[in-house]
């Protein structure tokens, strides 16, 4: 597929949504039409959104306007194939996140980004090649950054308009602003569907699980880990255990929540038992590593 550099109106509209578009959709799951929205079954679920307190709106990655025709942003990556090293206003992964909220890039009506068709994959990885410089090997790292970026505005958007509401009279009611009439129904219908309520379950417990809360705010480890090896002399990465306290510590210097205390308690007896060790007479010992932990 050859990528050509056109202008992307699209990304710096002032409405990323056009209500009117016509969505195309690549769903394997059946959804029934036979659904019953308040008033009639011909009413509209135009959204409330109006009502509500205005909030800051979606990332419109303004600093791009200021490339030069044909400029393009360098872009790094660390050994994992994490992107670091993100200027604010310029930054690969928010203009990601802008490209899978435009419906004229990844359509909404599919299960889900498995099941987006190639040509729009295609599309994305094109659309980013237009703005930033990156090598042809990186497009899986790319390609995974706008399946997280398309995972993470759904699940957000299903928290706030779906979930809060017993009955899909009601969210079909509270339909997201910027998400025309057809696109929410067909989410409202799909959410309640069987198949996506087992999954969504899953999820949860899956979640319930996950008991540690960190302190990096929308900051990538990675760009903490790369920002933290450019303020040491010798440009050494920093180790595993001083991550975890640099990321799970609030301002004040307490930790986040009692789960990392007692990791960081863990952490401090193992390193205390370490120096014990090399400090006595059976210092022939193997010494474990702070990044095998």
């Amino acid at each position: 597929m050859s990528h050509r550099r056109g202008k992307l109106k699209q990304v710096i509209a002032p409405d990323i949504f056009n209500h009117g578009a016509t969505t195309h959709t690549h769903d394997s799951v059946h959804i029934s039409n036979s659904f019953t929205q308040p008033g009639s079954s011909e009413s509209s679920v135009s959204g409330l959104s109006l009502r509500q307190t205005r909030k800051r709106g979606p990332t419109r990655n303004i600093g791009l306007l200021a490339l030069r025709p044909g400029e393009r942003i360098p872009v790094s990556f660390n050994e994992y194939g994490q992107v670091v090293n993100e200027i604010k206003g310029r930054r690969l992964k928010s203009y990601l996140g802008t490209l899978v909220r435009n419906q004229h890039n990844v359509p909404l009506q599919v299960n889900g980004w498995k099941s987006v068709i190639v040509d729009d994959k295609e599309k994305i990885w094109a659309l980013v090649l237009e703005k930033f410089d990156v090598e042809e090997d990186r497009k899986d790292n790319i390609l995974s950054l706008a399946r997280d970026k398309y995972r993470s505005y759904r699940s957000k958007m299903k928290a706030t308009y779906y979930e809060p509401w017993a009955t899909n009279d009601e969210r079909l009611r509270h339909k997201p602003l910027l998400v025309s009439d057809a696109d929410w129904r067909w989410l409202v219908q799909f959410w309640s569907s069987e198949e996506a309520q087992v999954i969504s379950k899953r999820n949860k417990e899956n979640r319930a699980k996950q008991n540690i809360n960190h302190t990096s705010g929308s900051k990538s480890f990675a760009q903490l880990r790369y920002e933290q090896a450019r303020l040491r002399e010798d440009g050494t990465q920093i180790n595993r255990i001083d991550m975890f306290k640099l990321t799970h510590t609030r301002k004040d210097g307490t930790p986040v929540d009692d789960a990392s205390r007692d990791i960081m308690a863990k952490f401090d007896d193992i390193l205390a038992t370490q120096t014990q060790s090399q400090m006595g007479e059976s210092s022939s010992s193997t010494s474990l590593s702070v990044d095998n932990i």
